[in-house]
């Protein structure tokens, strides 16, 4: 079976994510095993590079293999807020054991600054323009694009985005045939920090189709 592990947001722990039906309710629907971590103190440590998390996520995975019947060419990150923050971070270190990143409301900052060893992923990141908890890196220009630049330059992506669709209250932005073969995207709301209801079964839909 494919696995989405998601990472709770600041103050929150794993239960919340089980208990959350725009995560639950997609991921049943689509037949995702969902795995929800708790981080230490209810956090998580991804804002630097050598987080003591991610050895934690891939100890969780190990010991996921050994009781469930797993497609390990299917196993993708997601997170909320922080919980966004630290699957960026965990896949930049270790990307290459994940098929995909699924980010909400949350990402690393200074990205000019960040080299993702584990190179390309597929991603796709949904993100609101009224955010104000963690709002998405604009640039000098306030260019709400720019909050994905990290992931448009590890995936080898030309700067403006192949195409752009409006998928119900979303904008999103899709680069495609990047030379790493990977795709990027950024889907873009115009509310504040929050996981969108029905953002989920969207992100699943589009990655089942790749």
């Amino acid at each position: 079976m494919p696995i989405l592990m998601h990472f709770h947001g600041w103050g929150r722990t794993g239960r919340n994510v089980l208990n959350n039906p725009r995560i639950t309710e997609a991921t049943d629907k689509h037949g995702f095993l969902l795995v929800a971590p708790d981080g230490l103190g209810k956090s998580w440590d991804f804002w630097d590079k050598t987080s003591r998390d991610t050895p934690f996520a891939q100890a969780i995975l190990k010991n996921l293999k050994t009781k469930w019947p797993i497609d390990e060419n299917k196993v993708y990150l997601s997170g909320f807020s922080y919980g966004s923050a630290m699957a960026w971070r965990l896949v930049c270190e270790s990307g290459q054991e994940f098929a995909g990143l699924l980010a909400i409301a949350g990402t690393l900052r200074q990205q000019e600054d960040i080299e993702c060893q584990a190179g390309p992923i597929n991603i796709t990141h949904v993100h609101g323009l009224k955010d104000n908890v963690m709002p998405l890196p604009r640039g000098n220009n306030n260019n709400p694009l720019k909050g994905i630049e990290l992931w448009r330059r590890t995936n080898q992506c030309r700067v403006e985005p192949n195409t752009v669709e409006k998928i119900n209250i979303f904008t999103c932005h899709h680069w495609t045939g990047c030379n790493s073969g990977k795709d990027t995207s950024i889907c873009l709301h115009n509310y504040g920090h929050m996981i969108p209801k029905g953002w989920m079964d969207i992100a699943l839909t589009k990655i089942k189709e790749m």
